[in-house]
């Protein structure tokens, strides 16, 4: 299959979990509904596009390592709110609200944030002959239709999501599982050094799971399959939906070759 590599970073970055009330935690590495609401605001489609969503993220095989931990964040929100009151987007679109008690209240709201990390992502798509296309969606993050922000609109990436040399975004690999496990990490934009710190040893790696290669492991405690909760419903514009991902802290192989493209250029450790 082939394989787009993105790079995440960005002074602050949201991956967001399950949320109870008005507490909204992060999870430690990107969602699925996350990152098809990246690629669409990158080709400029808006939330009424509901049905090209859905299909996106129906879709959309991703696999994710954490190369760099940061640090947890927690903003502390407050503001007062009515349902009468207009809230303006970015579009210049007023939203109404809808719910809610016409008199004035105070809400405070926790938001999560992970400070000064580092993420590769690799997404692949299934069926792949179908639009947009693994390139489309490479030449969209390069020059994308509107700013892009990692989780919420408050975190704008700190250098380009395709930060590999050209010709080399798209990798061809038998699995999303040995890919991410042995594309070698990037130092970040503008630094001095070829190489980051040791800490690159170990990593938090994610890769998707079929229902049937979870069930082929459930009960044995030895392995670790999880529950994502990270679907949308777009067309009912609800959070809803799971998959499982296998996520382990292991330590990374040295750097293999991978064929990129179709040319078969191996990526530079």
């Amino acid at each position: 299959m082939d394989a787009l590599i993105l790079r995440l970073r960005g002074p602050l970055m949201a991956f967001g979990d399950v949320a109870v009330d008005e507490i909204r935690p992060t999870d430690l590495l990107p969602g699925l509904s996350e990152m098809t609401g990246l690629i669409a605001n990158a080709l400029g489609w808006t939330f009424q596009d509901v049905e090209k969503l859905q299909r996106l993220q129906e879709r959309l095989r991703l696999a994710s390592r954490e190369d760099r931990a940061g640090a947890p964040l927690r903003d502390y929100q407050t503001a007062r709110l009515s349902s009468e009151d207009a809230l303006w987007r970015t579009d210049g679109i007023v939203a109404e609200r809808g719910g809610g008690s016409k008199g004035e209240f105070t809400v405070q709201r926790y938001r999560h944030y992970r400070a000064d990390a580092a993420v590769t992502a690799l997404i692949a798509l299934e069926p792949a002959d179908e639009a947009p296309a693994l390139e489309e969606i490479r030449d969209a993050l390069r020059h994308p239709a509107r700013p892009l922000f990692i989780g919420r609109i408050g975190c704008p990436p700190s250098q380009p999501l395709c930060f590999e040399p050209e010709g080399r975004e798209i990798i061809h690999t038998d699995s999303l599982k040995e890919a991410i496990m042995h594309i070698p990490p990037r130092p970040p934009l503008g630094a001095r050094t070829k190489r980051e710190p040791a800490s690159w040893n170990k990593a938090l790696v994610e890769w998707p799971l079929t229902p049937a290669e979870a069930l082929s492991v459930h009960g044995d405690d030895s392995v670790h399959v999880i529950e994502r909760c990270d679907c949308r419903n777009w067309v009912a514009n609800t959070h809803g939906g799971r998959r499982y991902v296998w996520r382990d802290t292991t330590a990374q192989h040295s750097a293999m070759p991978v064929d990129s493209g179709k040319e078969g250029t191996p990526v530079e450790p």
